[in-house]
């Protein structure tokens, strides 16, 4: 390759050399007019024969098509620890990858478009990537016991806070509303309810239910609290 370089430069070289130019593309097209001459010049060991007849009968029936699509750069991030939430995390977002890898190591691959995760290198998981914190979590990346929880409505999980008192109600209303996940809102309701014992489990078979009888003014002042802390 490097031979075949040099020597049509030094053929260019040789036919120019006495020509002036006033612009690149001047240069370049005096050089495309040239290189039909060049490739059919006969070949001193292989009577018959030039580059030009050499690529139809070689090169040009091994040519494929151009890709379809241009290359795009990717970013590779390796042995990426999935999280207990079964999450990784991107330039400081995090994507859901499916439960079963809680706690393995995983390839990440980044283009400007998508965010795509590998497990022994086979695709797992690909999200539209997101260029601002927060959790991309795709449903059936859940347990199924994440998505019953999941799929509540947010405002049947409130029915306890309206009971509670109007504090409580804002301060979780807000985890429901403003954060990136409703999931985020129920793990905040689930922190709060148990962080102040007894309690007993709902007959419903849901999450931890505070009793009412002397539960219910603590929390309420807890989350008075909270409203002017923040």
């Amino acid at each position: 390759m490097e031979a075949g370089v040099k020597l049509v430069q030094r053929w260019l070289l040789a036919a120019l050399r006495h020509r002036r130019f006033f612009s690149l593309a001047e240069l370049n097209q005096a050089i495309f007019d040239l290189l039909p001459a060049f490739n059919q010049r006969p070949f001193k060991r292989q009577p018959g024969s030039n580059r030009q007849s050499l690529f139809v009968a070689v090169a040009q029936p091994a040519l494929q098509p151009l890709p379809a699509h241009s290359y795009e750069h990717a970013d590779w991030r390796f042995k990426v620890r999935v999280r207990s939430d079964y999450l990784v995390e991107y330039d400081n977002h995090h994507y859901s990858v499916p439960s079963r890898l809680l706690q393995q190591q995983v390839d990440v691959r980044a283009t400007g478009q998508i965010v795509e995760v590998f497990y022994n290198h086979l695709s797992v998981s690909s999200h539209a990537r997101q260029f601002v914190s927060g959790i991309s979590v795709q449903p059936e990346h859940r347990p199924s016991n994440h998505q019953y929880y999941a799929d509540s409505q947010p405002a049947a999980l409130l029915t306890w806070e309206e009971r509670v008192g109007p504090a409580l109600l804002r301060h979780l209303h807000y985890h429901f509303t403003e954060r990136t996940v409703v999931a985020n809102g129920r793990k905040a309701r689930q922190r709060l309810a148990q962080g102040s014992p007894p309690a007993w489990r709902c007959p419903t078979g849901g999450g931890l239910c505070l009793r009412a009888d002397y539960q219910d003014l603590r929390i309420e002042k807890s989350a008075i609290h909270l409203a002017r802390a923040t």
